[in-house]
């Protein structure tokens, strides 16, 4: 069929496929953009988030702890009301810190994860009135026995839960990243592969014959003709890359 073209058409046609080609591999790189995209949003609204959340959660909880133990080494009453009102903060900031988590979840595991967190933080306060009270009434030996027993148990399991969520949160940055990455790769493939250098759409030969879309074991001798399409560039490329010996 192709022999019955003109040359002309020849080279219409071969330039049409070209461009289809070129076309195409824009559009595959359009797609793999748009991904990126998908990635990058999902990154910035769940996953950089849970992770911030998880860890800031982990400093209040310790922070919480710290204050505890501050508050039954103290003997006066005014300084152990001080400690009282700078924990009052901390449960607030932490109690924000849980509902712009809860938020921000996106995974099945990670929402029973939370669960167990939420869990384990009612206990928490439900422990740390009881040691404050006790530690305001000046029963220190009493609260150090409730402290070790069953406080600082119960914070291990919920530092274990945290740090649990920290690993999680961090896994799916490592993941969303890579695919970040990976998709980015492709898309510059795609873009490379449809500019990399010009393209020869025909040959004349000295016989002013031509070969249409000329194959890589095509010999190129000083007295053939060239019929290319492609950026300045590109086109100064081939011209250097066909006059060299």
């Amino acid at each position: 069929m192709l022999k019955n073209l003109t040359i002309r058409w020849r080279i219409l046609l071969s330039f049409a496929v070209v461009m289809v080609m070129m076309i195409v591999m824009s559009g595959l790189a359009y797609v793999q953009l748009a991904n990126i995209g998908q990635h990058t949003a999902e990154v910035k609204k769940t996953t950089l988030p849970g992770l911030y959340f998880s860890n800031q959660l982990m400093s209040t909880w310790m922070e919480q702890q710290t204050l505890i133990q501050e508050h039954i080494l103290l003997d006066d009453p005014a300084e152990q009301r001080k400690v009282e009102a700078r924990l009052e903060v901390v449960g607030r900031n932490a109690d924000t810190l849980m509902t712009a988590y809860q938020e921000a979840i996106h995974q099945g595991q990670e929402q029973d994860d939370f669960a167990t967190i939420k869990t384990l933080s009612a206990q928490y306060r439900e422990i740390e009135g009881t040691i404050l009270g006790v530690s305001r009434a000046g029963r220190d030996q009493e609260a150090h026995v409730i402290l070790r027993e069953k406080f600082e148990p119960l914070f291990a399991r919920v530092q274990a839960a945290l740090q649990t969520l920290v690993h999680v949160n961090k896994e799916a940055v490592d993941r969303s990243t890579g695919e970040i990455l990976q998709t980015i790769g492709l898309a510059e493939l795609g873009i490379a592969l449809s500019f990399a250098g010009a393209l020869i759409l025909a040959m004349r030969q000295p016989d002013q014959q031509f070969v249409t879309n000329p194959g890589p074991e095509t010999v190129v001798e000083p007295e053939h003709i060239l019929i290319a399409i492609g950026t300045e560039a590109q086109l100064e490329a081939l011209t250097s890359l066909a006059r060299s010996d």
